[in-house]
């Protein structure tokens, strides 16, 4: 992949411009809405494929960023993010991620782009 050196780090283009649009609505108040797009996109493009550990440790840092940012603030929601996040997946160990693990994937993902829209929706 074509990427930008970044202070000793290789940086793809896709993820460079993701960090531009997150720095850009930093700026400009539309951080919720940048990370609505990317845990859908998350569930939307890797739905019908078998998460492997570089996934579940990607969207796992794109949660910690969410409540770092405080874009996720409710009690709740963390609970079930940092329930995720102390999972040991079975894939970290060299093993295939279970149904189970599937399960917790899509629920936890569910449960932040459904906390996120109703958040969206009570500013529209």
């Amino acid at each position: 992949m074509e990427g930008e050196n970044l202070q000793g780090w290789n940086i793809p283009e896709e993820l460079k411009r993701r960090l531009q649009r997150e720095e850009e609505a930093r700026k400009k108040g539309g951080l919720r809405k940048i990370y609505l797009e990317d845990f859908r996109k998350f569930r939307d493009d890797y739905s019908d494929e078998l998460p492997d550990k570089e996934f579940i440790f990607a969207l796992g840092s794109f949660f910690a960023r969410a409540e770092k940012d405080e874009v996720i603030t409710d009690k709740k929601v963390i609970e079930k993010i940092e329930y995720y996040r102390k999972h040991p997946f079975e894939c970290s160990e060299g093993g295939v991620t279970t149904q189970e693990e599937i399960d917790l994937i899509n629920e936890t993902l569910n449960c932040v782009i459904k906390y996120l829209e109703e958040l969206e929706e009570k500013e529209k």
